[in-house]
Formats: structure tokens, sequence, C-alpha cells
């Protein structure tokens, strides 16, 4: 699949003073709206304690010295800090820019620094514009040969020619208009992006996307500040379409009156496909078509483009980017989930187009509340040790739930020893909270920490159950409980893979349950990873449309090519295990459907490969479910038989014809798992006690002889 960004820039958010001590990086800053001079600053910690943030104020036309603040980063890994930077108000600088330095201190004169640079003028402290590949060549125009500052960007490539590109920069200036721009491609050919007007007396700033999308040029701007947005280049970027992109090309910024102390800061080349478009999911409220405020998107959708049968992924905030062809055709998303439904939105298509935008809104169908509860083991599960549980409620539907009581109950072999979340009742080895409201698209989690008894046997499979009382017009009973079932390990590869069910039949299928699957990832190097990437291949027995992410323990994007799903956690930092443990872990869950043609004697396999960084992959076990119905009679009852009441809570009532001789009765849940069996003599009529089972579906198999006779029946909880 054509990817929208064709280049990486060899570069950071930040550059490194190299040292023994391991620096710390920037991985990104914003300008907060309560006031321009208040930065959050996110940045990878390699340990936890102070950092020194230095400003400098006089690089550049800025005059004042220079201030630094303390930095705390609480953990090893990614922190994120507000600053409010006072300093910067009361001086009376002429830019806006400001070179910056975050210093780590390791001793014995010993540091490791961090050199990027914030702006409450630059399109970078905006939360709508990113880079993913800044250049940040901090050239002072009175430094450079005939006030000449020249960057070069090199494109690796791999054949692919110039179809559409933009390019950014940003310059600290207190005289933008003196000023000159060209951008040389590797063959040579040359055009102008901004011409000198002789204008001596001009605003100051600069931070422009030059794209033959722009309405003016930046020479039309009339403001105290400089230009920031999208503008027309002097000369049309689509000159150098055709061409062959890879080589060194070279942006010249040329300072024309020598009389500014101006300060090229930022450069970003982005090459990018012809068509592109992009646009948004979400969840439309009112039904009026249009994206409102407070309406919330919709993540991680699964687009169809029908002009090219291509299929994409969206991103977690309902965003999606894609190339195209040619042609009018409809975006559709595939994985709509229950109580909604989306319609087309056609699609137009000319070459030359860029980024042309589409929403596509989600309603609902009816007025529904349908609570689903969740549990994940996040860590292997050994005898005589630790492991935290990541406990999910959540409200599918489309309107809120309100008072809704969850018990967790695990083996008696097992101890919840604490939990983050202080309302959580703990009495053993099971523990219940009273959730106050569940809301659509509003998950409540917490976290909990058991211990094994330290005599459990290996290969046991330590079963938990997740379980909530609900009003009685649910819907789908059947995600109101969860049974985890999680075998008991030694000492293994901390990369694994798990999935809810074995063994799946006929029963499985028909209430239209789906399979939940967990990756589980750690950092067992000895140094942090910037990325992390999982590979998964989803079997041809499960219906790919029907995906839909659970949880993910860091920020995530999602991409496919054919039936191979990328999960991609880019600037993730994940700390080795040596450094930070808990730390180190990560996860993602999502849940998809068996394909209804699913059937006896096959299987459902899967195997992950998770990638840190640029290492080989490590591969995970390989998890199989079979088809196999617990029960070899045919869908029709041999005999006829009654249950009462069906749901149940306590007791079930079973009646059979008169002359038929019962003698077992036996409980399969839907995995085919036998969880119950019971010896009887009674004549047509037995009180099946239930309280003991797990909320769910199950089945329930009369047995008389070579007859048997088989009903669903749904355990509830106690009302």
């Amino acid at each position: 699949m054509k990817q929208i960004i064709l280049i990486l820039l060899i570069a950071l958010s930040s550059t490194t003073v190299k040292s023994q001590c391991e620096p710390p990086e920037i991985i990104d800053w914003v300008v907060l709206p309560e006031w321009e001079w208040t930065y959050g600053i996110t940045f990878y910690a390699p340990e936890a304690g102070s950092y020194t943030l230095t400003v400098e104020m006089d690089y550049g036309p800025a005059e004042g010295g220079s201030v630094s603040y303390q930095v705390e980063a609480e953990t090893v890994g990614v922190n994120y800090v507000v600053m409010y930077l006072t300093a910067l108000y009361y001086n009376d600088e002429e830019t806006y820019y400001f070179k910056c330095l975050l210093v780590r201190d390791c001793g014995q004169e010993d540091t490791g620094t961090a050199e990027f640079y914030m702006s409450s003028h630059s399109l970078l402290g905006g939360n709508d514009f990113e880079c993913e590949n800044l250049v940040m060549p901090f050239a002072k125009f009175s430094e450079q040969p005939e006030n000449v500052a020249e960057t070069i960007l090199t494109y690796p490539g791999d054949g692919e020619l110039v179809e559409s590109f933009e390019i950014f920069v940003d310059i600290g200036h207190d005289n933008r208009t003196d000023l000159s721009i060209e951008l040389e491609h590797p063959s040579g050919l040359t055009i102008s992006l901004l011409d000198f007007d002789g204008n001596e007396e001009g605003n100051k700033d600069f931070s422009v996307l030059f794209s033959d999308l722009g309405i003016e040029s930046p020479q039309d701007f009339d403001n105290f500040m400089g230009p920031r947005g999208r503008y027309l280049p002097a000369e049309p970027l689509s000159t150098f379409n055709g061409l062959p992109a890879q080589g060194d090309w070279i942006l010249r910024v040329t300072d024309n009156t020598e009389n500014d102390d101006g300060v090229l800061y930022g450069v970003c080349l982005s090459l990018t496909c012809s068509p592109n478009y992009r646009g948004h999911t979400y969840y439309d409220f009112n039904s009026n078509g249009l994206l409102d405020e407070g309406e919330v998107a919709f993540p991680f959708p699964s687009i169809l483009n029908s002009i090219d049968g291509n299929e994409l992924f969206g991103a977690v905030n309902g965003d999606f980017a894609e190339c195209g062809e040619t042609g009018s055709g409809a975006l559709e998303i595939q994985n709509v989930p229950n109580y909604f439904t989306s319609d087309p939105v056609s699609i137009t298509l000319e070459q030359g187009d860029q980024f042309e935008e589409y929403l596509i809104p989600i309603i609902a169908t009816e007025l529904v509340s349908d609570v689903a509860v969740d549990l994940i083991s996040l860590e292997p599960n050994r005898p005589g040790f630790e492991a935290t549980y990541l406990a999910q409620v959540s409200n599918v539907g489309t309107i809120c739930e309100d008072d809704i009581s969850v018990e967790i109950t695990f083996p008696d072999y097992v101890e919840i020893v604490s939990s983050p979340n202080p309302d959580l009742i703990i009495t053993d080895n099971s523990a219940s909270i009273e959730v106050d409201q569940a809301c659509p698209f509003l998950p409540f989690e917490f976290n909990l920490t058991i211990l094994l008894d330290d005599t459990v046997s290996l290969g046991t499979m330590l079963e938990a159950t997740i379980s909530t009382n609900v009003s009685a017009d649910d819907p789908n009973e059947l995600n109101n409980t969860f049974t985890s079932v999680t075998e008991v390990v030694g000492s293994i590869d901390p990369n694994d893979k798990q999935v809810s069910a074995t063994t799946i039949g006929d029963e499985f299928l028909e209430v239209g349950a789906p399979l939940k699957y967990t990756i589980r990832f750690q950092n067992t190097g000895t140094f942090y990873a910037e990325r992390v990437v999982i590979a998964d291949t989803i079997d041809s027995d499960l219906d790919i449309n029907s995906l839909q992410i659970i949880s993910t323990s860091h920020n995530m994007e999602l991409s496919r090519e054919g039936n191979v799903l990328y999960f991609e956690f880019d600037q993730i930092f994940l700390p080795d295990s040596t450094t930070d443990f808990d730390g180190s872990i990560g996860h993602v869950r999502y849940e998809i459907d068996p394909l209804p043609t699913f059937s006896e004697g096959e299987t459902i396999e899967n195997t992950a490969y998770i990638y840190f960084d640029f290492n080989e992959p490590i591969m995970t076990n390989t998890v199989v479910t079979e088809f196999g119905n617990p029960l070899s009679v045919s869908t029709e009852s041999a005999f006829e038989t009654r249950l009462f009441p069906n749901p149940a809570d306590q007791n079930i009532t079973i009646s059979w014809e008169q002359d038929v001789e019962v003698d077992r009765i036996e409980i399969y849940d839907l995995s085919g798992r036998l969880v119950k069996s019971q010896i009887t003599s009674a004549n047509n009529i037995f009180l099946l006690e239930v309280n003991d089972l797990s909320d769910g579906m199950y089945l329930l198999n009369l047995v008389a002889g070579n007859l048997q006779s088989r009903q669903k029946f749904m355990k509830i909880a106690e009302r």
C-alpha cells in the first residue's frame, strides 16, 4: 500500500550533544491555549530526577541572556511537564523564537543535552500540524558566508519520482521582508519560494508551509506578526514533478540587507503522492451530518475506497489519510459497531488533488445501553509471583447506564493484593466495585495486582471472571461477563500472544461472539526502544472487517497490508526492563469475529512478530482455536426439554418427556469445555443449581442412554 509520506529524512525532533551521559530526548512540545508563554513539553528521560531547561533569549535578534528552569522527570521513560516561562513575557525581544537546552547532569562535569526550539508563533506549537522529519539548523544569518544559510535535506529514496510535496520553514526574524528563499533539487534545478522585494520595513517571524495549495504569497501578509500557515511559493513546487526524489535537496535562505540577526530554526520537506485524500470519522449524535462541537471520534475505522478497492485504517482520533487513484466512488466504514450505521460518502479524485477532506459520520440506530466487561492479564502468571490484570467496564451501546456493580473472582490459590483504585473492595481472591455511570465512548478501567500461591502447578489454567449486574433491558447479556483463562507458567519470554477461546463450536458462531486476542511485549534489552511494531497475520477464517481495538498500553497507529495488521508504537521510548520493569511492558488487545463458514476440522492459528527498533523480530507463541462441537448430536434434540426460568440466577427447573429416563445432565460453556456434570435418576423433572456458575451463556445437555437433548441457557447475577 502506498503511504502518504514517502520521505524519511535523517533527522530527529531534537539534536543531542554527544557525551558519555545519555541525554534526554524531546518528543514534542505544544503551546497551551491558557497563555502564549505556557508550553507543554513531552520528553524521554533516561532516569528520574531533575533536569535543567535553559531558554536562550539572546540567540538571534532577541536580547536578554538566558533563563533556566528545573524540570522534574517523575519516571524513566516518557514524561510530560507544563512550563510557564514568565521570563519570556517580560523580555522585550523582537522575536518569539527561542533556542532551548534540556540538560541532564551525570556528575563529574558530564552532561547529556538535547537541543530544540520553541515558539508561540510556530505552526509546530499547535495540535493541528505535525512534522515527522524536522531538521533544525539553528543557523544565524550573520554567521553564514554572505548571510546565506543552507540546509541539506537528504532523501535516500527507492527509485520513486516526485509527484507532489510541501516544505515547511521556521525563521525567527524581525524583518522577514528582506529574505529570499530558494529550493534546489538534487539535479541542480532551483526554484524560488520567496522573492526579496526590497522593502526593509516588515513584520517579524516566519512560520510557513509552502504549498501549491496556498492562496496567497507570504509577501502579501500585512500584520504585526509574520505569516503563519500555508502559502504559495513564488514559483510552483510542481516544477519538480516527475524528477527522481532521491538525493540531497538544498534549502537556501538569504538575509539580503545584512542588518538583522535572524535564525533559520526548522525545515521540513514532505513528499506526497497525488492524488491523495484525508478525512475524519465521528459519532454524529444529532444525525445532522455535520461535525458539531462535542461529537467524539470513531477510533481506528476500517475504510474501503471503492475507486481502487483499497482498505485503510484510520487513527485513534478518527483521522485518516491515503493516496488514491483518479476516479469517482465512495468511502465506506467496514467495522461499524452494533447499534450504529454509516452510509457511504461519495468521493471524486483528480490528478493533482491534495488532501481532499471527507467527513464520515456514524449514526445510532436505536437508544440502548449495552454494558460489556473485560479482564486482561498484562503479565505472565507465575507461582509465587505477582501479576497485573486490567479490568475494563465499557458501554458499547448508545446511551448511559447508571449504578453498575462489578465483581471479579480468582481461584482460591490467588490473592488479590492491591489496586490503585481506592474504591475497589478486596476480599482474599475476590473484589467488587460500584460504578456510578457507564457511558458510550468512556470506558472505566483499573488495574489490580494478584499473587499466586507458590504451590500452583505449572500448566494450571488460571480462570478469572469479571461480571456485572445490569438492567433487564440490556440487549446482550453475553458480554456482561468474561472469563480470562491464562496458563500458569515458569520463566518464559514475556513477549507472547493469548486468545480467549481455544475451542469454539456452532453455538459460539450463532450468538456472534468474537475471539479476543492479546499481544504482550516487553523490552528485555539494555536500552530504551524508540519504536515498537507488531506484525500480526490474520487467519483466513477471521473476518478482518469486524476488527475492534479494545485496549492499548500506549498511543498506537494501525495499518494493514492484505491480511497482515501492523500495530505501530512510534516514539514509545519503552525503557528496558532492568531500568524500569513496569514501564518496559506494553500490550494491545483486540476482538474479531470468526467467519460463519468456520467448521468442523478447521483451526484458526495466529502468531505475531514484534520488532523493537531495527532489531530482528521476536516471534510469539502460536495460539490455536479449534472448531469442535462439545456435543456430537445434531442441532435437533432427540427428545423435548423445557427450562424455567431462563435466564436464571440460582436454579433452573428442567422437565422432559414422561417416557424418557435421563441419567446424566451436563453443562458446557461456549468454548466447548465441560464445566459441570451431574448424575440423576429423576423421572421427568429436575431442579439444577447454577448459582456456582459464572455469568454467561451455557449449553445444557441431557443424556438418556443413546439419546441426548440440548438447550441453551443464560446464567445471570442475582438481582
